[in-house]
């Protein structure tokens, strides 16, 4: 009996993952999740992955400055997750309309308490 490495397979397991664009989302988007960390992962998101290029959702515009100055610790984190060199820049993007302030919208009105009559 000869046994294989196992890393080799599951490299190239990963590789067709990630040239498959059906499944390259879901891959991203898990790793991101899990190599990140919750205050990063609350935060944003991974949104899309082409030719190197990790494309982040930031969901709060305050914290992308922050994000986008540690561009570099997070793609490794990625790149140490997934055991090679795919990510090679992260593009930020802060989702959906701001204010003039550079405020994110709420996401509905404020509640307010009703008087029963």
């Amino acid at each position: 009996m000869t046994f294989k490495p196992i890393g080799d397979d599951i490299r190239g397991l990963l590789k067709e993952w990630l040239d498959n664009p059906e499944t390259r989302r879901v891959v991203l988007q898990r790793t991101w999740q899990s190599a990140v960390g919750e205050t990063v992962r609350r935060r944003c998101r991974a949104h899309h992955f082409d030719d190197g290029v990790l494309t982040v959702q930031v969901t709060d515009s305050s914290w992308e400055p922050q994000l986008r100055s540690m561009s570099r610790e997070l793609a490794d984190k990625v790149n140490d997750a997934l055991g090679g060199d795919w990510v090679r820049r992260i593009e930020w993007v802060v989702d959906g309309p701001q204010d003039r302030s550079g405020a994110a919208p709420r996401a509905g009105p404020p509640e307010r308490s009703r008087r029963k009559s």
